[in-house]
């Protein structure tokens, strides 16, 4: 009979068609590095004498939202000062993308996170929301990624955040799957329109223990999707094969994708830690020379019109004078009531201390002769 040799393995069994047809796709966002050089991104670098009011108008109303009290999770009210420098850059980005509306400054917020002192401020871009992905969702998602501030202001302006960057080999066969989506670290939320502080706690604390989170600023992104999958094999290529399937994909540790087709560029978002002397008060912070304070926003939305509250003197009024007129004598008066008033309250903590004594001598009594 004759025979036949089976041969040796086939190397294209790992879905190489699948990859080279991903890489194609007429419907995948190009990563930066497959743009052509045609591609450019114009922003803006000069403003009209009236953009420049409306630019420093814009800082201002961020410093108005960002003056309110936040209540912390022991409950008590504080005052949280943010950096000038973030709330500056985070107005430029907008400034270059030509998006200055004072209505987006309103709605800014601050997102204090207690356990590793982080404030995250989020301001909402106004640019219009996308489709759900396939046309179908299940949920509501957002991301929070990071990007330096010179990208920030050209994902504003193309509203897209575009994907990660991948490799081909020199047969020009993909290395890995092409990107369909972005990373960062998500969680699901029910409005896109309203950010509750859970969702930007476990962003913020996920993103800022990797290297990419260090950076100070970066955007939100929210997607409707059909569902998110979550695995723990397969690495980055399979975390983009289930992004480019179902809009958005989570990683066992956390890490996620989002596909940028689906992704609406919704919040510019920054966050730095607040560890430095005089950043926590437990009064409203005064108003400096150079410009407004800032401190963190409540969870709770309070009314726009709300002006930072002045600093409270906490000194006595100049009563030294070179005559011993009515204000002398004022002084002495007070200073006398206010000794009357100490030796009072020390009256009244003694006798509830022989008070308590006396209590506990009697329970101690009955529990004896029991």
């Amino acid at each position: 009979m004759d025979t036949f040799r089976i041969g040796d393995y086939e190397t294209g069994d790992i879905g190489v068609e699948e990859l080279k047809a991903a890489a194609e796709d007429p419907n995948r966002v190009r990563c930066v590095a497959e743009l052509p050089p045609t591609h450019s991104i114009t922003l803006k670098e000069d403003l009209t004498r009236e953009e420049h009011q409306r630019f420093n108008s814009f800082i201002d109303e961020m410093f108005n939202q960002l003056a309110k009290p936040y209540t912390n999770e022991s409950n008590e009210t504080i005052y949280i000062r943010a950096d000038r420098a973030t709330v500056q850059n985070i107005a430029r980005c907008y400034a270059k993308a030509n998006l200055l509306d004072l209505n987006l400054a309103r709605q800014t917020r601050g997102y204090f996170i207690e356990p590793e002192n982080l404030l995250t401020i989020t301001v909402p871009t106004g640019l219009p929301p996308k489709a759900a992905f396939k046309g179908e969702f299940s949920g509501t998602f957002a991301s929070f990624h990071k990007a330096s501030w010179e990208a920030v202001a050209k994902i504003l302006v193309e509203n897209c955040i575009r994907p990660a960057s991948w490799s081909r080999n020199e047969q020009g066969i993909p290395n890995q799957y092409p990107c369909y989506g972005f990373f960062g670290y998500s969680c699901e939320i029910n409005d896109p329109n309203d950010l509750p502080q859970w969702p930007i706690k476990i962003c913020t604390s996920n993103l800022y223990k990797v290297g990419k989170g260090q950076l100070p600023s970066g955007l939100i992104s929210t997607c409707k999707s059909p569902k998110l999958t979550r695995f723990g094999s397969g690495g980055n290529c399979q975390l983009q094969r289930m992004c480019a399937i179902q809009g958005i994909a989570r990683r066992k540790e956390g890490p996620t994708a989002m596909n940028s087709n689906c992704a609406s560029v919704s919040y510019v978002a920054s966050t730095h830690q607040v560890l430095w002397p005089g950043l926590f008060t437990k009064i409203p912070t005064a108003e400096p020379t150079t410009g407004p304070a800032s401190s963190a926003a409540n969870d709770t939305r309070e009314p726009t019109s709300a002006a930072t509250p002045a600093l409270p003197s906490t000194t006595e009024p100049n009563t030294s004078s070179t005559t011993h007129g009515p204000a002398t004598t004022s002084h002495h008066h007070l200073r006398d009531r206010h000794q009357r008033h100490h030796a009072h309250t020390e009256e009244e903590r003694r006798l509830q201390h022989i008070a308590q004594r006396e209590h506990h001598r009697e329970a101690y009594t009955g529990y004896n002769q029991n």
